[in-house]
């Protein structure tokens, strides 16, 4: 499972909920070159939080930071292509617990695991 930790996460809490933030991050990451993967971003207390999927963290973290966006934590993700079938979850969840790894983080379509 090693090469499929590969991937990294940024999470980036804005100071406040407000319009562009979320622009102002595609476009940095945009004019450096980094492909977006996946990204998911909701409200928690009052501010924006926003995970976001690339393979080169360490030119998303530099764009980001250029621009004055934080990449408060990186973490390693798995990704994988799962088959829409019952009881695959729990086939996943089990090897990956075997392996001694604990799941901080699921997100479905493609399941990332944060570790």
């Amino acid at each position: 499972m090693k090469n499929l930790l590969s991937e990294n996460l940024f999470r980036q809490r804005a100071r406040a909920r407000r319009p562009g933030t979320l622009a102002n991050l595609g476009e940095a990451l945009g004019k450096a070159g980094v492909n977006i993967e996946g990204i998911r971003g909701f409200a928690c207390e009052g501010k924006g939080v926003i995970h976001v999927l690339v393979e080169d963290a360490a030119s998303a973290r530099q764009a980001l930071e250029e621009k004055g966006i934080e990449a408060k934590k990186e973490s390693p993700v798995i990704v994988l292509d799962v088959v829409d079938k019952p009881g695959e979850l729990g086939n996943i969840c089990r090897n990956i617990a075997d392996a001694g790894v604990n799941i901080d983080f699921a997100r479905a379509q493609k399941l990332w695991f944060f570790a």
